[in-house]
């Protein structure tokens, strides 16, 4: 909410001083920069997370480390002094409950209604939202919604794991390509070197046949030459 929602009982407006830049409410647990410029905690922290690392003032350079809490005189006067609601004249808020107030408690703060998500086009005070509720066609369906949106969450996850689960599959099938590959291939070296072997041995058959019939011849050869001697030798004793 803009400080233009409040001002000090007495009526002075709200010094631009006690406000954050970030958010344009009052200082809420105020923390300050190296560069002396104070903010809502949770925004200067907000800020930095979001990857902004310069001061949202200044444009020096900031980190969460940097931040320090707000000097005690400002958050002795946010605590102490009391303020007026300019929504619901409410004259009595502490600086300490003035924010919670607006966000939370002041019955003139515009509010839309909770089924909003679902196409609710109302909108008004936040006195008015309880008679609203109570015929608003639009909040049955947020149960509804709210159901769709877990299942389909649920569903998202189931899918994320599934596409992991497919992946790692992908990944096991390649690899198993690759050793069936790499066993077709050895495969094949062995059958080559078998076909070698084979062919060397039948080679070697042949030479082996051949050898046996050449010394057979030669077996055969002499015999019939010591057949021949013996038979000469023996018409030669009968003359």
């Amino acid at each position: 909410m803009a400080s233009g929602n409040y001002e000090l009982s007495n009526g002075m407006p709200i010094d631009n001083s006690l406000s954050c830049t970030i958010c344009d409410v009052l200082f809420e647990n105020p923390r300050c920069t190296p560069c002396k410029h104070t903010f809502c905690g949770k925004c200067i922290n907000q800020w930095i997370k979001q990857g902004n690392e310069s001061c949202p003032t200044c444009g020096k350079s900031i980190s969460q480390n940097d931040l320090t809490k707000a000097p005690k005189a400002i958050q002795k006067m946010l605590r102490n002094y009391k303020f007026k609601c300019t929504k619901c004249g409410n004259m009595e808020i502490k600086g300490s409950a003035l924010n919670n107030h607006i966000r939370r408690e002041c019955p003139k703060i515009s509010v839309i209604c909770p089924a909003a998500s679902v196409m609710c086009p109302w909108s008004g005070y936040r006195d008015e939202l309880s008679d609203h509720l109570r015929k608003c066609a639009y909040k049955h369906l947020q149960p509804l919604l709210d159901d769709l949106m877990s299942h389909n969450k649920y569903l998202a996850k189931q899918v994320a794991e599934y596409k992991d689960r497919i992946k790692r599959l992908e990944t096991e099938v390649l690899e198993a390509n690759e050793t069936i590959q790499q066993f077709e291939e050895l495969c094949d070296e062995y059958d080559a070197r078998i076909k070698l072997f084979t062919e060397e041995s039948q080679g070697k058959q042949k030479h082996k046949s051949e050898s046996i019939e050449h010394l057979s011849f030669f077996m055969e050869f002499a015999f019939d030459i010591y057949r021949a001697t013996q038979a000469d030798k023996h018409f030669q004793k009968r003359v």
